[in-house]
């Protein structure tokens, strides 16, 4: 019989905890526009991976729609430290 899909999850986060690789995170944000949705594809290229629904809100002040999305990517062989530059990654 197989696991179920929590047992499946729990191991999947030790065998990530386990690791010698440090999981950066970043809040990509910006206008609801093409820039921003270059940037998240920028990102999704370079080996980053979705961590989450986007999400959107309204800017009265400026008047426009403001989007945000998170993202996270495993970097083997780094131990976190805070010197990390994460422009590196």
């Amino acid at each position: 019989m197989p696991a179920r899909p929590e047992v499946k999850l729990r191991r999947w986060w030790a065998r990530r905890w386990q690791s010698d690789a440090v999981i950066l995170y970043r809040f990509l944000t910006g206008p609801d526009n093409e820039t921003f949705f270059r940037q998240v594809t920028r990102a999704l290229n370079d080996g980053w991976a979705l961590a989450g629904p986007a999400s959107m809100t309204f800017d009265p002040e400026r008047g426009r729609v403001a989007c945000g999305q998170p993202i996270t990517k495993e970097v083997p062989g780094v131990t976190y430290s805070e010197q990390i530059a994460f422009s590196e990654y």
